[in-house]
């Protein structure tokens, strides 16, 4: 009798350590998803910056005011993302789409003959 209530007390323990074990393992990848999710928020905000900086450099973009031109430059250099592109007063963002994140930049453009507000949305 004495044997095989030390074989429970053996077989309690392990369970008890699977338990223990199963639990942390759960929290520390739910942490881990969380991470990937604010690393890929700071992705897409870089990248949308550093549109709205080429879209002030680039000399094509600056002097044109038809959205689909420049969107079509813009999209050349990322192509794995898809974005719209407004223009105050001239176009609009036209369907963004519902349900995804979206993220935006704004950039006031000046050059001799007039200032326009460029707006880009991008999105996964």
């Amino acid at each position: 009798m004495k044997g095989k209530k030390g074989w429970i007390l053996i077989v309690e323990s392990v369970i008890a350590i699977l338990i223990l074990f199963g639990f942390l393992f759960i929290t520390i990848s739910k942490q881990v998803q969380q991470i990937k999710i604010v690393d890929e928020g700071e992705y897409f905000y870089n990248i949308v910056s550093e549109l709205a900086l080429k879209a002030i450099k680039t000399n094509e973009i600056r002097n044109s005011t038809d959205c689909s031109f420049i969107k079509n430059k813009l999209e050349e250099i990322y192509n794995e993302i898809s974005l719209s592109v407004s223009i105050e007063g001239l176009c609009d963002t036209g369907n963004l789409p519902e349900g995804k994140e979206i993220y935006s930049s704004e950039v006031i453009i000046f050059d001799s003959e007039n200032t326009k507000k460029l707006k880009i949305f991008i999105w996964k």
